[in-house]
């Protein structure tokens, strides 16, 4: 294993992680080409910390919004994303800034495996959103009354215990970690490749699969089931328009989820595949498809803005938010008023 080490090292690659894939150590202190890189990767964890938090203060605040399965699985989606805000993108940035790893080993065995397990929980998350809508469609009854807390509490706890119990140990199992002296500190993870293999199938594409393959199905059984209400001239179980919306979520997450990671994980299935330098992908590739993986956590909160209460708890929150200062300053009026009357009356 130690005849490993040079070898990454004579190539002056900081580290074989997916945090700075193909990344050259700078001649400088700070790797100034990176430095835009940097910035934007700040301002999309701060987003993705935003926009995620106040997508799970606002469900959870609004007493009818938390009645509802499908809103208790948005949040479950909302805080797998949050852990790409407040975990990937801080480590990824400080890297970017400095040009090496300035972190314990532990750090840096937490970040890959948190990258991987955070893809598959993410996934797994938006498939239990699709799962939800079919039963709802199929059988609303199976949602009401005292199984539908036990239905919810499964979807939402599913994904963490699949990928707790999947990922974790397949990354523990093939992953080793070494930190030398090399112009700085440097993490190297040196996976078994079978395992690295096996990690991205089960992080990525397989929950892919499942999510697309589940949102066929959703699209498929509320078209059967509108056109047969039409040909029997009844009325669906469910709105139109709030079927409509659920629908157009469903695809919408499902879509976003899948596609926007999916190119960063065609490079490493690249990288660990290609023998030859030519196809393995360049250091500007590595830095776009990792921000449009990290995109994805950012974007996923706005998908949900389709639901119109949803929408509409927002816009609760902004006026009660708004008409707060205004209440405090009238009141504040009022009492000048008040006041100077006393004090009229205390001279007449």
């Amino acid at each position: 294993m130690d005849d490993i080490i040079p070898s990454v090292l004579s190539g002056r690659q900081l580290n074989s992680t997916l945090l700075l894939q193909s990344l050259i150590v700078p001649d400088e202190p700070i790797a100034q080409r990176y430095i835009g890189l940097a910035i934007l990767h700040i301002l999309l964890g701060l987003w993705i910390c935003l926009s995620n938090l106040s997508q799970v203060v606002t469900i959870l605040m609004d007493r009818q919004l938390r009645r509802t399965p499908r809103n208790l699985l948005m949040v479950n989606v909302s805080v797998s994303e949050l852990i790409i805000g407040v975990f990937s993108c801080p480590l990824y940035t400080d890297s970017l800034l400095h040009g090496m790893w300035r972190h314990s080993a532990s750090a840096c065995i937490s970040y890959e495996a948190i990258f991987y397990l955070q893809a598959g929980i993410s996934l797994l998350a938006v498939l239990m959103v699709s799962v939800e809508r079919f039963y709802y469609i199929l059988s609303p009854k199976m949602l009401e009354g005292s199984g539908n807390g036990i239905f919810s509490g499964i979807l939402i706890f599913l994904p963490w215990g699949i990928g707790l119990s999947l990922i974790l140990p397949m990354y523990m199992e093939g992953a080793d970690v070494f930190n030398v002296r090399f112009e700085g500190d440097v993490c190297i993870i040196l996976w078994k490749k079978q395992f690295q293999i096996v990690t991205c199938f089960t992080s990525f594409f397989g929950p892919s699969f499942l999510v697309l393959t589940m949102m066929v199905a959703v699209i498929v059984l509320f078209f059967i089931f509108s056109v047969t209400a039409k040909i029997r001239c009844v009325d669906m179980h469910f709105d139109d328009k709030s079927g409509k919306e659920a629908l157009f979520a469903v695809c919408m997450s499902s879509c976003f989820s899948v596609c926007l990671p999916f190119p960063l994980y065609i490079c490493l299935l690249m990288h660990l595949f290609c023998t030859q330098e030519e196809c393995i992908a360049s250091e500007a590739v590595w830095g776009a498809v990792m921000i449009l993986a990290m995109i994805k956590s950012g974007v996923m909160p706005l998908v949900w803005l389709v639901y119109a209460d949803v929408r509409q708890a927002y816009r609760s929150v902004l006026a009660r938010r708004w008409r707060a200062p205004r209440h405090r300053s009238n009141s504040f009026m009022l009492y000048d008023e008040v006041s100077s009357q006393s004090t009229v009356m205390t001279q007449i």
